[in-house]
């Protein structure tokens, strides 16, 4: 049973090249290849709570200033590099290096020593050393805030020095060395496909898991569905499936499809009233379609159990914003890998149709037709006008993740042209405040009054599987499955 192969498909007209790459976890696809690949001190488990990973517990002192993690015995990579607390800390500190350039470390910067480094004073983290007991110790001078899932993150998993150059570049080969359930067996560029393959004796990985795993992007499930194979479809399209083949499981709605609106390139989304008027115009256009699915709403909230305070949906909705665009065409990149098809080409065609308005033409491109460095041609938002992206934006706002989303280069980079969004999130994050009903209007007007950022959809994913997987609480949480914990039932 244990030679069986499970296909996994992502369901998509904007699939995102996959990237072996622990700067580029940002994306769905590569996020759920990424954490099986790399092993981190916790990951997501049963009851939908974490648990020890690479560390075999942790503890914590009772100010929570101080976190230790002994790290499991006899745990090496693939190709038999040792993983031990000093490893693991040399590896966490690099990583720190490679990604200090890129903006906050979210709750780094509450460790002893974070100031000294972020000044290029030394070049590690005081607070973050082992100990002769084979633990990994974290040291704060403020107490952090979600660590558990800061460290679930593949950004700060295990990574072997072989993967890295004299230089700490990432080396752009497929000879990668990974510390997680499964090694990588292809990366194919050009069909944009990848296959991993269980470690054998890996502590984590149960006997009746797939030994081999391939992901693809297909358009529709109907183009690929197979009940003779053991298949996954991570999509939004659940209709027409045999139910005495396939089974489904439904995430909540925490992905949040946004259209971004570049304030750095120099056409006329870099003027403030142009974004305006275009967005006013788009919301309006927007409030015509209908999705008739349980899976995606229009929505005007960036996370869907918030509301947008009614004085500013009241400014919006007076407000006259008017501007004579000079540009006669627009590009937008469709990087909302989250979307099916149908949504995705019904919400292009309302971008469209508000341009026309305007009389601006449009031309869409892909991840795969800008080629290579793709992601950071499209991320600094200076070589195209509009991006449409998909991110994990939670059921509710938080400060951590927005953080991420608009402060860092960690993820999918909103843009924050006038710093003002980064002012409140410093401003609660520095004061130890929660976020309350005054951040949220204060959030929302900075959203509404910049206009980079357009929400449009509140939606969720879902899983559609082979009858012959047997579903065990631990193996599917959102945001995607833990394969070392499938379990494929066996035939009589």
């Amino acid at each position: 049973m244990n030679n069986l192969n499970l296909e996994y498909f992502f369901v998509s007209k904007s699939p995102r090249p996959f990237s072996i790459n622990p700067l580029h976890s940002d994306s769905m696809s590569n996020a759920v290849v990424m954490d099986a690949l790399v092993g981190t001190l916790v990951k997501f488990g049963n009851a939908e709570k974490f648990e020890p990973y690479l560390a075999s517990s942790w503890e914590y002192s009772r100010d929570q200033l101080e976190w230790k993690f002994p790290i499991r015995q006899n745990l090496t990579t693939k190709n038999g590099f040792l993983i031990n607390a000093k490893t693991y800390v040399d590896s966490i500190q690099r990583q720190a290096r490679v990604l200090k350039s890129w903006g906050s470390l979210l709750q780094f910067d509450r460790l002893e020593g974070w100031q000294e480094f972020k000044n290029s004073e030394t070049n590690k983290i005081s607070g973050i050393y082992f100990t002769e007991q084979n633990e990994v110790v974290f040291k704060f001078v403020r107490k952090p805030k979600l660590f558990l899932d800061l460290l679930n993150c593949a950004y700060f998993g295990f990574y072997s020095p072989e993967n890295y150059d004299e230089n700490e570049n990432w080396k752009l080969s497929q000879d990668f060395d990974f510390s997680g359930s499964h090694f990588l067996t292809k990366l194919d560029a050009k069909k944009n496909e990848i296959s991993i393959e269980k470690r054998e004796g890996w502590f984590s990985n149960l006997e009746e898991t797939p030994k081999k795993i391939t992901f693809k992007f297909v358009q529709s499930v109907n183009q690929s569905i197979n009940s003779s194979k053991i298949q996954i479809f991570q999509t939004g399209d659940i209709d027409h499936v045999d139910n005495s083949k396939f089974s489904i499981i439904r995430a909540p709605h925490e992905f949040l499809c946004a259209l971004v609106l570049s304030p750095k390139r120099n056409s006329g989304f870099k003027n403030l009233n142009a974004r305006r008027a275009f967005a006013k115009k788009l919301r309006k256009n927007l409030k015509r379609l209908d999705f008739q699915s349980m899976r995606a709403e229009i929505s005007d909230r960036f996370c869907a159990d918030n509301k947008v305070p009614d004085d500013v949906v009241h400014k919006v909705l007076n407000s006259e914003e008017n501007f004579e665009f000079k540009d006669a065409q627009l590009t937008l990149v469709n990087l909302a890998s989250v979307l099916s098809v149908s949504e995705s080409d019904q919400l292009i065609e309302k971008i469209v149709q508000t341009l026309n308005e305007m009389n601006i033409a449009l031309k869409i491109l892909s991840p795969a037709e800008i080629g290579e460095g793709w992601m950071e041609k499209v991320l600094s938002d200076e070589k195209f006008d509009m991006r449409l992206v998909s991110v994990l934006a939670g059921k509710e706002i938080s400060n951590l993740n927005n953080e991420l989303m608009f402060c860092t280069k960690m993820g999918v980079r909103f843009p924050d042209p006038n710093g003002r969004m980064c002012d409140l999130i410093r401003e609660y994050e520095l004061a130890e405040r929660d976020v309350d009903e005054n951040y949220e209007k204060a959030f929302y007007e900075i959203l509404y009054d910049e206009a980079c950022v357009i929400p449009i959809l509140n939606l969720r994913t879902s899983w559609i599987y082979s009858n012959s997987i047997s579903i065990q609480p631990s193996a599917f949480v959102p945001p995607y499955p833990r394969f070392d914990r499938l379990r494929l039932l066996r035939k009589s």
